[in-house]
Parts: C-alpha cells; structure tokens; sequence
C-alpha cells in the first residue's frame, strides 16, 4: 500500500454493523416497509415524486427527500452507504483512468450518484441494483441511451453473474471495466469470478473497505495474503490510490474505505485462471499446514515436480510468491482440489 495514498473517503459496512443514521441537516428515513424484490431482469418503473426527472447530478438532499418519500431505509445486509461528495466522485473516476466510450459495469448503483457521473463522462454504463424502492427510483430518472439498469443481485451464485446481467453484457468480445461502489459481501466474490471467467474484464476501479483493499495488494508471508491477491497481483498490478474515511458516506459507517485500481498484464494466459483460483483456494484452507501434508495425496516429498516449481515441501501457503504458487500449480496440473492438486 503506497505510504502516498491521499485521504479521502470508501465502501459499505460490515454486516455485522447496524446503518448508521443520516447525519444531521438531511432527510431522516422513514421505517423499512416490506417489498417484495423483483427479480432479475424484470422490467422497472415508478413514477417521480419530485417531478425531476434526467441524470444530470442532482443535489444530496434532493436525492435523500425523494427517497423518504419513496419509504427506503439504508439496508446494512445490502451495504448500503451512498457516497455524494462530487469532488470526490470526479477523483474517483479519474484515479480509475477511464476513457470517453467505454464500456462500463457498475454493481451497486445505489442512488446513482456514480452513474451519472459516468454518463457525463460518455461512457456506456451497465449497471446492477437488487433494492427494490432503488431500482423504482433510478427507473423515474428516465432512460439514457448509454444507459442499461438490471434489476436484482448481480451474482446468481458466488462464481456466476446472474443470467440478467449476462443478458445486458451479451456475448460479444467487447472489453469492459469493473467501476463501482462495491457492497462488502459482495466485493471479493464479484472481482475473482470476472478476473477467473470473463476475459472481456479490462481492469477494476472499486471503492471497498480498507481491509478489502489491503487483502487485495497483500505479500507473501502476511496474514491477508490469500487467494486474491495470488490472482490480482499474479496476473496484473493493482493500488490503493486514497483513503477514504466514513463520515464522507451516507450513513456514516465506522471504518475507513479505500479506492483500488487495477490493470491487467499484458499478454496473460485467462485460461490459466479457474484453475489456477481452485488451486489457490485449496491450498489457502490450510495455509499454516505444510505443503508436503496439504498434497501428500498426489506429490511425495521426494516428487521431483517440488524442485521444478522451486518449491519446498516443508513450506506453508502462505509463504510462497505468487511465481510460485503459479509453478506448484503448472507441475500438479488441472486435477480437482481436494484431495489433491
């Protein structure tokens, strides 16, 4: 993590933490009324109770009045913490380095504070909202002919995207960004299943808790290196660009944010991915076990595969680079994990 990160503010609580309230001047929010969620690629609608419709930038309190109107209560199962701050918006998406054109995925839209910022930037946003009020919400703004909004979560399971947001992605080759103010529960799932099975993602720029980021840019040897960032850091080169404490979010949770960037590598193997993502795993649920005993049922301590891969049996996971993490993988090939490599 650069010692130069500036401080600004990031992403959602922990789901252990209850919402934080409004901070004081804003539009309190009324109880949480039942809705049924609509599911993924239903159709969206509502109809505006401030009468200003577009996604020209609107102001913070505008946004929060119409939303009390509407009946929404920040949800921290949802993650749920909006970021306003224009200035920081702007920052945000210049620090991920987007170009006019592009091709943009955004999960978590939220107010759609970042959308809109997005869309006056020129870029083709495809966007993932499952709140139901919200989704009613973003649908009374009107449509935007670079603009597509699916309703429902974005994941259909922890290593697929849902079939709606496939659907609004397609099935063509065109490279596509990861831009978003990312829900805790969902940040890591989201990133390693596009990193592993989509060759189209282009780079990531996602606004997460501090600790998220951290795990992300990990070393060898540390407690949060892992399975993240053996593939972020394998397979391209990622950062931390700034700090961002909690009170820059509505509501205000408790820990700090950070702003991650990343870009792959040129010339990367993504066919490597999957398999190299399983493997990974495996071996990280037993990172303080040795190695010799975590893949005692396909390599013996004296298999000359540990040599090639410059690979000490003795080792534990959490101790080796990423190259090696990378060789091990090569030498024991594709087979399932567990019970072996």
């Amino acid at each position: 993590m650069p010692d130069s990160s500036e401080r600004c503010p990031p992403g959602g609580a922990r789901p252990d933490e209850e919402p934080a309230g409004i901070p004081a001047g804003s539009s309190s929010l009324s109880e949480e009324k039942t809705a049924e969620e609509k599911t993924a690629g239903e159709s969206i609608g509502g109809e505006p109770s401030s009468g200003r419709t577009g996604w020209a930038p609107r102001p913070r309190a505008e946004i929060l009045a119409e939303l009390t109107q509407r009946g929404f209560q920040f949800r921290r199962r949802l993650g749920q913490n909006f970021l306003f701050d224009p200035q920081l918006l702007e920052a945000f998406l210049d620090d991920a380095g987007v170009r006019e054109g592009e091709r943009i995925l955004e999960v978590g839209t939220g107010a759609g504070t970042l959308t809109e910022r997005m869309l006056e930037r020129n870029l083709e946003v495809i966007t993932a909202e499952i709140d139901p009020i919200l989704i009613d919400f973003l649908a009374s703004r009107g449509a935007h002919p670079r603009l597509t909004v699916v309703a429902g979560d974005a994941l259909g399971t922890k290593e697929r995207l849902s079939p709606a947001l496939l659907e609004a992605l397609g099935d063509d080759n065109r490279p596509y960004r990861l831009v978003a103010n990312l829900p805790y529960a969902i940040a890591t799932p989201l990133v390693m299943r596009l990193l592993a099975h989509d060759p189209r993602l282009a780079g990531v720029a996602a606004l997460v808790q501090t600790e998220v980021a951290e795990r992300w840019i990990a070393r060898p040897g540390g407690k949060e290196f892992g399975p993240a960032a053996v593939l972020l850091e394998g397979f391209g080169r990622g950062k931390i660009t700034r700090r961002v404490p909690g009170h820059m979010f509505t509501p205000a949770p408790r820990i700090e944010s950070s702003f991650y960037v990343w870009e792959p590598a040129l010339g990367i193997d993504r066919g490597l991915l999957p398999g190299l993502l399983a493997f990974t795993r495996g071996l990280f649920l037993h990172r303080r076990k040795m190695l010799r005993a975590i893949l005692r049922d396909r390599l013996v301590e004296t298999d000359p595969r540990w040599a090639r891969a410059g690979v000490n049996p003795t080792q534990r996971p959490e101790e080796l680079t990423v190259d090696q993490i990378r060789a091990l993988h090569s030498e024991c090939g594709e087979q399932q994990f567990p019970p072996g490599c």
